[in-house]
Parts: structure tokens; sequence; C-alpha cells
């Protein structure tokens, strides 16, 4: 085969990718605002106020960097120590005695930060 003729089959094996590329990121795209969409609006409210307390944490913690901000293991595992776990509940009865919160809010606070670092493998915030 002559270049011409290779170099011809390499474009339109590039365009084919390249549509296929395109195609498999609105599918993703897609499939990620359905999710957000359909996703109960408690839990939206729930993650939202973790994530802002995990940014903010962040931002204290890592002098305001924006590097800062990305989600890793081992900021996870501060933040749970640092904000979270054996912190008092926020919400109480009239006139009742504050308590710790239970395992279940800290799994929240789990799931908003995972939830988070999701966003961000999706949108690569870190390449």
């Amino acid at each position: 085969m002559d270049a011409i003729v290779l170099a011809q089959e390499d474009e339109q094996i590039q365009a084919i990718v390249e549509g296929l590329a395109a195609r498999k990121l609105i599918f993703v795209i897609s499939t990620a605002t359905k999710q957000r969409v359909d996703r109960n609006a408690g839990t939206t409210k729930t993650y939202m106020g973790a994530q802002k307390e995990f940014v903010a944490w962040c931002k204290d913690r890592y002098d305001n960097e924006m590097s800062s901000l990305v989600v890793t293991e081992s900021k996870l595992l501060l933040f749970l120590k640092d904000r979270v776990v054996g912190r008092e509940s926020r919400k109480r009865k009239r006139g009742s005695e504050p308590h710790v919160i239970g395992v279940k809010s800290i799994l929240n606070a789990v799931s908003a930060v995972v939830d988070l670092w999701k966003k961000q493998s999706f949108l690569k915030v870190w390449e």
C-alpha cells in the first residue's frame, strides 16, 4: 500500500475513534446528569451540606490551595476524625440532652465526600 492510502485509512480510523469517544462522553454526561436529577431532594441537600463542610475544612487545613480541594482517602479520613466522628448532633428535641452523632450520620458524610470524589474523577480535576 502506498503512503496516501495508509494516511486516508488512518484518518478514517481516527474519525471513527473520535466519534465513539464523543458518543461515550455524551452517554456518561447524560447518565451522570440523570442520576443527579433523579436523586432524592433530601439526599442532595444532605450531600451538599457535607460537601461544603469538607471543602471548608480543606481550605482551612491546607491554606486555601486549589489542589487541597481534591478528595483523597487520607483527606477523607482526617476530615472524619477532625469534624465528624464524635460530633454532637445538630438536631435536638427541645429540652433534651445533646448526643453524639451515630453511624448513619458518619456514613452519610462518607457518602457525600465519595460523591464529590466521583464528580472530580468524572471531570478529571487532578490532571
